[in-house]
């Protein structure tokens, strides 16, 4: 994503992080949440990912500056073939978001939504380093 966004990207990490994940799954889900960062942003601002993590969870912080997603619409956000109103205005099929969640949760792990007009909007990942299941 950097390559293609240039120095608009600002990477920050408490450290290195390791987990048993898959890492196309991975790769994908953080791609998706960059590229509708990308969308939605404010033109000229830069997107920030951070990376944080305790002993049980890594936590991946994905903001941009922009237009704030309403609560009503951040129920519906991750649902199969729904756009938010201000959508429409982008491409898409409604499903990247779908697929955001569909990996967060076979890495059981979740996802938050924090978005107002004062600090922008961020996705926020959390993964446990290890499956539940081992």
């Amino acid at each position: 994503m950097e390559l293609i966004h240039g120095g608009e990207i600002s990477l920050s990490s408490d450290g290195p992080t390791i987990g048993l994940w898959n890492e196309n799954y991975l790769r994908r889900m953080i791609e998706n949440l960059i590229d509708n960062a990308f969308k939605y942003r404010t033109p000229q601002t830069p997107i920030r990912i951070s990376l944080k993590h305790t002993q049980e969870k890594a936590v991946i912080d994905i903001h941009n500056e922009g237009n704030p997603i309403a609560l009503c619409d951040q129920v519906v956000l991750f649902s199969p073939f729904r756009r938010i109103k201000t959508a429409d205005t982008h491409k898409g099929w409604g499903l990247g978001l779908t697929l955001v969640r569909g990996v967060v949760e076979a890495l059981h792990g979740s996802i938050r939504i924090e978005s107002t007009a004062a600090t922008g909007t961020s996705f926020i990942v959390e993964l446990p380093h290890r499956d539940r299941l081992t």
